[in-house]
């Protein structure tokens, strides 16, 4: 691989060096500026040029600097790439094109990749529109990925692919015609249909953990702020249940294998807990104060804690676990989300409907001033906000979110 493919190799060095800060940064800077002048001076187009990129978007998302690393622009150039590469016309009928050899199929994966981010990243998560209007060519690369491959991820790409269409979809049409209650009425539906024959109890965990979190995070993007009732919230903290349950009931290694989409949607499940608990709380007679009202999340907090913890005995025989700083950045979150959600029950304000027009704390905000204020006492939301602006005005220092996941949760 070194002599025939030796940018992936750097990349996947890159990735996968987060213990080692020094090498990381030395391997990144070469990744950047050999990538740079193949790319953009030289104009060059080869499969391992695309598949880099995507290696790097995919694993190397704990040290974004939206200063000199923009995602989104990032993702843009790989989808750009793969529409000089023809991998848009080489699927456009089906049968056009045989898939025998390892890299045939390799072909096949990095072009539905393509889409998964966009996907996967550019609307679960940063808001963006999907760039990729290629639905059927996606479909054909899709069935022959599913036809020709023993691999079980491979053979659910057409379920995968036609979920995150179902969410492209709502993006499109909230783009056009914004928040309506017939939109949101149609995504439950498509999405209910794509359960009733796509999703098993054999599914793989990704597959069911993405559809759990579409269904959330979809619903709660797509409905008008004053139509949440109690039963939506009741419906979105059902599926997040899930999908923190699903990741929870794998082997505690399981977390530190998870990309970036992944851990985008870990992450804004976290955040989204608190909120739809203490609303729920907040349209029901069962309004209580305290922890009663946030039961799952605190439980929550303790499984992962205790995740965390056996991981740690396990990275001293397994140098493979032993990511310290990702295990110090979990250890953050965790205590973030923990002090998001003691603001939340002990403010007034929790006991509102949760909308950004009511000026509630982004994820972001929250994160940053968390960390700010670990010497002293939290003494609520808008303390916290406060102390974060001025943080942001003040300081050119490299805050944690900048240096764990840029704006993922700034909506």
């Amino acid at each position: 691989m070194k002599s025939a493919s030796p940018l992936l190799l750097l990349s996947m060095i890159l990735s996968a060096s987060s213990s080692c800060p020094d090498l990381e940064a030395q391997c990144e800077d070469i990744f950047r500026r050999v990538l740079a002048e193949r790319v953009v001076l030289k104009g060059q187009r080869s499969l391992e040029l695309l598949q880099s990129l995507l290696t790097y978007l995919l694993w190397h998302h704990h040290r974004y600097d939206p200063e000199t690393q923009q995602y989104f622009q990032f993702l843009q150039l790989a989808l750009g790439m793969a529409a000089d590469l023809g991998l848009y016309t080489r699927f456009k009928k089906p049968g056009g094109i045989s898939v025998q050899s390892a890299e045939d199929f390799n072909v096949v994966r990095t072009f539905l990749l393509c889409y998964y981010l966009s996907c996967g990243t550019g609307i679960l998560g940063y808001d963006r529109p999907d760039s990729m209007q290629s639905i059927q060519e996606l479909k054909h690369a899709a069935g022959l990925l599913a036809q020709g491959s023993k691999d079980v991820l491979d053979r659910q790409a057409p379920a995968m692919l036609a979920l995150m269409h179902v969410l492209a979809q709502q993006r499109d049409h909230l783009n056009r015609s914004g928040r309506t209650e017939s939109q949101s009425g149609s995504f439950s539906t498509a999405l209910e249909s794509w359960e009733a024959s796509q999703l098993s109890y054999e599914s793989p965990p990704i597959v069911r953990c993405t559809y759990h979190f579409v269904y959330a995070y979809g619903l709660l993007k797509g409905s008008v702020p004053s139509s949440l009732t109690a039963r939506v919230y009741q419906t979105c903290l059902d599926h997040l249940v899930v999908v923190l349950s699903t990741i929870l009931e794998q082997d505690v290694s399981h977390l530190v294998l998870l990309g970036i989409a992944e851990w985008g949607h870990l992450l804004t499940t976290l955040f989204l807990l608190p909120r739809l608990e203490t609303s729920l709380a907040a349209t029901t007679s069962s309004h209580t104060s305290g922890h009663k009202d946030t039961p799952l999340t605190f439980h929550y907090i303790g499984r992962f804690r205790d995740a965390l913890r056996e991981i740690k005995v396990k990275a001293q025989h397994n140098i493979v676990l032993g990511t310290h700083t990702f295990f110090g950045w979990l250890d953050k979150i965790l205590s973030a989300v923990e002090t998001q959600t003691t603001s939340r029950v002990s403010s007034s304000s929790s006991a509102k409907a949760d909308t950004r027009e009511q000026g509630d704390t982004s994820a972001y905000e929250l994160v940053n001033s968390f960390l700010d204020d670990q010497d002293g006492d939290v003494s609520g939301a808008e303390h916290l906000l406060a102390k974060n602006r001025a943080h942001n005005e003040g300081s050119n220092t490299e805050d944690f979110w900048v240096d764990f996941m840029s704006d993922w949760l700034n909506w």
